[in-house]
């Protein structure tokens, strides 16, 4: 019976316990939190027109309401969207007030304060027109070579924006690009576009790359018979010429020394088809070596 008697004493302590810690979270989270957050929001221009100021992109927006509610409250896929065409946006300049009725806030949370309260805006009638990217070089490449050929990717873009300020750009420039730090006969860099205007929009945005090709002024050193690798998918082919000599441009001395035969490779890539072909020769050169030339340029290959 005292058995009984202390089981049952000990599991209304479990129960008393565990309902005071059930009560005391229900207090903690049922307790009201005031936080702040950081609310996107975008504003939508009438048809043909763009905001000649810079306009906030977020709010800041203070909450109050049930802990547990307010703690798990995000704002990563919600937005605060003001269209300008409710406003009177046909004056010079108008005021776009922001109430709690903007923020998208569940039930039981309610919006204490909106920072900014209002902001001013201005509009004018917006065009759109394509511009070139220009890049902008620092330093020099080696004297020793000239640069043959340039490609930017993507070339122009097409922009939008107010049209005063529209008027004042004609191209989109990139960053500085070092020359110095280029080293081998081709190859393609990423260019960092240079700050625009804010108010100007640069439409399907996208990384911007020079592909270039250097090509030595004269050579220095003479490789010769360096083996030809004939890359195909053909059981059998023929080619008189087995091997070709390089007049290269060698960036030092010290790779003048160390430089071997074996570190250069010449690729004859054949086509799949039967029959004969002329095949133009490809170098691959060690860091610091320049081709200048493949002495033949290219070979005629029977395929069979």
């Amino acid at each position: 019976m005292k058995e009984d008697y202390s089981k049952n004493r000990i599991l209304m302590f479990f129960v008393s316990l565990f309902t005071a810690s059930a009560f005391w979270f229900y207090v903690l989270n049922s307790e009201p939190l005031v936080v702040e957050k950081q609310v996107p929001v975008v504003f939508i221009n009438p048809a043909g027109l763009a905001p000649l100021s810079v306009l906030p992109k977020t709010l800041s927006v203070k909450l109050k309401g049930s802990r547990s509610f307010v703690k798990s409250l995000k704002f990563d896929s919600d937005k605060i969207f003001v269209d300008l065409k409710k406003f009177n946006y046909k004056k010079e300049t108008f005021v776009v007030d922001f109430n709690s009725s903007m923020v998208p806030v569940p039930f039981g949370i309610s919006v204490m304060d909106i920072s900014p309260a209002q902001t001013m805006v201005s509009l004018e009638k917006e065009i759109k027109k394509k511009v070139p990217v220009r890049p902008e070089y620092v330093g020099e490449i080696n004297p020793n070579l000239k640069l043959v050929k340039k490609e930017i990717k993507p070339s122009e873009f097409m922009i939008s924006g107010p049209i005063s300020v529209m008027r004042k750009i004609g191209v989109l420039r990139t960053l500085p690009y070092d020359l110095t730090t280029v080293d081998g006969d081709e190859g393609t860099v990423k260019l960092t576009m240079a700050p625009t205007n804010p108010l100007i929009k640069i439409e399907d945005r996208k990384d911007v790359y020079l592909n270039y090709v250097f090509k030595p002024n004269k050579a220095n050193m003479t490789l010769k018979n360096i083996p030809i690798s004939f890359l195909t998918s053909r059981p059998s082919f023929s080619s008189r010429v087995k091997k070709v000599a390089l007049d290269v441009l060698v960036s030092d001395e010290e790779k003048i020394k160390n430089l071997k035969n074996s570190s250069i490779k010449v690729i004859a890539e054949l086509p799949g088809r039967r029959g004969s072909a002329s095949v133009k020769l490809k170098a691959e050169l060690p860091e610091g070596v320049h081709l200048l030339q493949i002495h033949p340029e290219s070979i005629n290959v029977q395929i069979k």
